[in-house]
């Protein structure tokens, strides 16, 4: 149990360290243990943060705290798809997911009768796709051994992979 929490925050700390990092490697146990890292600190910040602001602003914190958590997130995506042997270019499938999931919240908590917002309708499902392509990426394997982006990363253990 202790050995699998140390390798969980090794690899949170990892995808912290690699942010602004594209190439190499990233297996899906790192995807995951980012996930759950990022729930428990952005549900945290969110009981927390609220308390000591107005309403308006306690509102925008969950925003936030959102696309903190996803710039490490478009690092890490890019290096899944490496992994598979992919370009990382697909990792522009994201923002559009990012930006609906924000811009339906603010208008369902800010503008939920204004008809300046208007309800997202067809756009949510022509959304699903690449949603649906991102969870397929998270859990499709890598490729075995070596392959253009680099090294295998389930192979080097010892040492996180850096192109």
């Amino acid at each position: 149990m202790v050995e699998a929490f140390r390798e969980a925050a090794a690899s949170v700390t990892r995808t912290i360290s690699r942010t602004f990092v594209v190439p190499g490697r990233s297996r899906r146990s790192e995807i995951g243990y980012y996930w759950i890292a990022s729930a428990l600190v952005a549900g945290a910040a969110r009981l927390s943060g609220g308390s000591h602001l107005d309403w308006a602003s306690a509102a925008m914190v969950p925003y936030a705290i959102d696309l903190v958590v996803f710039v490490p997130f478009f690092a890490l995506f890019a290096r899944r798809l490496h992994d598979q042997g992919r370009s990382a270019w697909w990792v522009l499938a994201l923002p559009p997911l990012v930006a609906a999931n924000i811009y339906d919240h603010l208008r369902v908590n800010f503008h939920a009768y204004d008809t300046a917002w208007p309800k997202p309708g067809m756009w949510e499902l022509i959304l699903l796709i690449p949603a649906l392509g991102a969870l397929a990426v998270v859990l499709i394997p890598g490729d075995v051994g070596p392959n253009r982006y680099g090294h295998d990363p389930r192979l080097d253990e010892r040492e996180p992979d850096t192109v």
